[in-house]
């Protein structure tokens, strides 16, 4: 019972820090995205849950989403050597709502 009060406590009192990389450091950005985020996070009614979110929504265009030119576009899918077409499609699905709203996103999917 002490274990599962303090763990409880523990989890009331957490500070999810931002987490996500410095803005130099991401390697594709949205605007519709970041956008999205600054909207919806503040709407949560547990902030550590809303920061969570807004760590983790944004991961793959911040971290493997890397575009070489106009018309080519690399997602790292994990470790398989063979980057697949279908890992690599739904990585990108989440953002699919946004194409319209931001060039960048929709060059990036085309």
């Amino acid at each position: 019972l002490v274990l599962v009060l303090a763990l409880a406590l523990a989890l009331a009192s957490a500070q999810i820090p931002d987490a996500r990389p410095l803005p130099g450091n991401r390697t594709f950005t949205s605007a519709a995205v970041d956008a999205q985020i600054e909207a919806l996070q503040p709407q949560f009614i547990d902030a550590d849950l809303g920061q969570l979110w807004a760590n983790c929504w944004p991961s793959t265009l911040d971290t493997t989403v890397w575009m070489y030119n106009d018309t080519d576009t690399f997602v790292i899918t994990g470790d398989i050597q063979a980057m697949w077409l279908r890992d690599s499609t739904n990585q990108v699905l989440p953002y699919m709502a946004y194409v319209e709203q931001d060039e960048g996103l929709s060059a990036m999917v085309q």
